[in-house]
């Protein structure tokens, strides 16, 4: 079984939809960072995280998606969990 399907076990159907929703957005393209147009994608809250040169977060509600881009330019999406006082320790 793949990391994310693991990763995807701890949240209920709704965050699971929305979590899907967002990586699939991520993969492909069709998004625009919050306050950005791009044609056809949905606002996305990106966000590069203070301290890190290649590290960014997806926020939607309490959940957090962290992600780097690989050097051939993929996105790779290395955590998913809900907001608390430890989501960003240890980057």
């Amino acid at each position: 079984m793949g990391t994310l399907k693991k990763a995807l076990k701890r949240f209920n159907d709704i965050e699971r939809k929305i979590i899907k929703n967002i990586i699939t957005q991520l993969q492909t393209g069709s998004f625009s960072a919050k306050g950005g147009s791009a044609s056809g994608g949905k606002n996305l809250d990106i966000k590069k995280l203070l301290g890190s040169e290649n590290i960014y977060r997806v926020r939607k509600g309490k959940l957090r998606i962290l992600f780097y881009f690989d050097h051939h330019k993929e996105i790779k999406v290395f955590a998913i969990d809900r907001r608390s006082d430890i989501t960003y320790k240890n980057l």
